[in-house]
């Protein structure tokens, strides 16, 4: 069972994080959607930063996908994975109750409280695709940083750096959450569940493929 900090920085830092990444949507539609690179890169310091504070005590994973994927590889047990996605969920959903309470209405309507969505023309699997692989990219960068097998990192820039460009990237098409709660804040705020599935299919499989293959790839590298 994780310590109660422990759970504590995973609610908190996934609701500071959903309010970040809302906040951030709803500036760029307000900005008339010119603003892509301020939002992506208002995502990725955020994430940096919550999780360089919260690595020390709950290893800053605060993404349920990451989570599934640590588990798959053995790096978390079942009893830990399943209260810290807990927590998540529950961080994400009370960052959407608030975010409901200061954010101009209408303009946040206009973008569903920054809520990813598929681009209208783009297939399903097209969405899950990119989902997944975006997901694994991001599980490049923890690999290559905090989870390095002989110099691990001690900070979360390099995370936060990914999520930026994966958002610049991919967030036109499908929004680019990589990661379930993220995106259930937002749709929980907006009261929008289509395609809900996509956001945990998608970067739970590119969790759990990315962590897997990556972590093959770099202790051989180590070695």
């Amino acid at each position: 069972m994780p310590k109660p900090n422990a759970i504590f920085c995973e609610f908190l830092g996934t609701l500071l994080l959903v309010v970040v990444a809302s906040s951030a949507a709803v500036a760029n539609m307000a900005a008339g959607g010119q603003a892509l690179w301020a939002e992506a890169l208002a995502n990725g310091l955020a994430v940096a930063l919550i999780v360089t504070a919260t690595l020390g005590i709950s290893g800053g994973q605060i993404n349920p996908a990451v989570t599934l994927g640590l588990l798959s590889i053995g790096k978390v047990g079942r009893t830990e994975a399943a209260v810290f996605i807990a927590a998540q969920v529950a961080g994400a959903a009370c960052g959407g109750w608030l975010i409901r309470q200061f954010l101009p209405v209408e303009t946040a309507q206009q973008c569903l409280y920054g809520t990813p969505v598929l681009y209208k023309d783009l297939p399903v699997y097209m969405g899950v695709l990119f989902e997944v692989l975006a997901t694994m990219v991001l599980c490049a960068s923890i690999w290559i940083t905090v989870l390095h097998p002989s110099k691990p990192h001690k900070n979360g820039f390099g995370i936060g750096a990914t999520v930026a460009c994966m958002i610049y990237l991919f967030g036109p098409l499908t929004g680019a959450a990589m990661n379930p709660a993220r995106q259930l804040g937002s749709a929980f705020a907006a009261g929008y569940w289509a395609d809900h599935w996509l956001y945990w299919a998608g970067p739970v499989a590119g969790a759990v493929l990315g962590l897997q293959l990556f972590g093959w790839i770099f202790k051989r590298i180590a070695k």
